[in-house]
């Protein structure tokens, strides 16, 4: 369960591409330093006319997901219906299910799956820090971060009125902050432009990934029970510096009597698990494949797929190239 933070500056649902603005701090740089801000511009139209490439390595290497079961330790997260059933156990017990399903598929499905290594951020019951959940994602180089969770009702509503399951990603704000952090760490102004794409992409990203969550939650678990993707309601924290597309996804209500009692069952687990598992293959599937189900963001053909960005060294060019003409222009005076 995730402390519900309402955001009115922001819709609560997210059916239509993320519109991400550029961080303010770029637009009151000094003329000559605002060449950033056109090399960013430059980051996003190569990267979208760039042929696609896949996530998954070439090299034949197994692509890193990134699992982080919600609480753990004296942070036990929601409370379920029957007695010593809490979040932090169940969340803990799924993301080792999918991360079985991913890492052994079955034998019909190995020849035609990319290869998984699945990194659990708590493999115990242990209270482990939000910064590093997303460390964890970070650091073992996962090409996907999903935080597992169970719901509940907020304070003041009666447990076990609502029902469903929900996925979040980070808001067009929150992506334009961690997007400012990452250029102002670097001093060189094509890498701080770099290092800013690289989080917008990833940003963007994180949309198909949760729409390939919920589509596959839908199907194992019924429309019916569909509460929808959306970048406010949650506390998101546990996303932000993951440096990889990064979802959070509420599986269920823990102090509902049905999807409690079915959360606290292996049995009852196995639908979730099984989707979790089919939403990674999806998002890295290849495009010549298809989309696995339509999405509600209506995604283009590259649904799944990375465009190849624009390198370190082309920004530079295209920076020094802007920063002469813009030398020449000031040199010229107004015409």
């Amino acid at each position: 369960m995730r402390e519900k933070a309402r955001n009115p500056t922001v819709g609560d649902t997210f059916d239509s591409p993320m519109r991400i603005r550029r961080p303010a701090w770029l637009l009151r740089r000094s003329p000559a330093a605002a060449c950033v801000g056109l090399a960013l511009g430059l980051a996003h139209g190569l990267a979208a006319a760039a042929p696609a490439v896949p996530v998954a390595p070439t090299d034949g290497a197994p692509l890193v997901v990134a699992l982080d079961p919600g609480h753990g330790g004296t942070n036990l997260g929601a409370t379920g219906v029957a007695p010593g059933v809490y979040e932090k156990n169940v969340t803990l017990a799924l993301a080792e299910r999918v991360r079985a399903l991913l890492e052994v598929p079955a034998d019909d499905e190995a020849a035609a799956q990319p290869r998984f290594r699945v990194v659990l951020c708590r493999t115990a019951d242990r209270l482990v820090a939000i910064r590093a959940r997303a460390r964890c994602a970070q650091e073992s180089g996962a090409h996907l971060f999903l935080s597992l969770h169970t719901n509940a009702v907020p304070a003041g509503v009666a447990p076990g009125s609502q029902r469903g399951f929900e996925v979040f990603v980070l808001g067009p704000r929150e992506i334009d902050d961690d997007a400012a952090l990452a250029a102002l760490r670097e001093r060189d102004d094509a890498e701080a432009a770099w290092q800013s794409h690289l989080v917008r992409a990833a940003g963007e990203r994180a949309l198909s990934l949760a729409h390939a969550v919920d589509e596959a939650l839908a199907r194992e678990l019924g429309a019916a029970a569909r509460r929808g993707v959306k970048q406010s309601g949650a506390a998101l924290d546990v996303l932000r510096g993951a440096g990889t597309p990064a979802a959070l996804v509420e599986v269920g209500f823990l102090d509902d009597p049905y999807e409690g009692a079915r959360l606290a069952t292996p049995s009852g687990r196995e639908p979730i698990a099984r989707a979790l598992a089919a939403a990674v293959r999806a998002f890295v599937q290849p495009a010549s494949d298809g989309p696995r189900a339509r999405t509600g963001a209506r995604l283009g053909p590259g649904y799944g797929r990375l465009a190849t960005p624009p390198s370190p060294a082309h920004l530079q060019a295209r920076l020094q190239a802007h920063a002469g003409a813009t030398n020449d222009a000031a040199l010229a005076g107004p015409r």
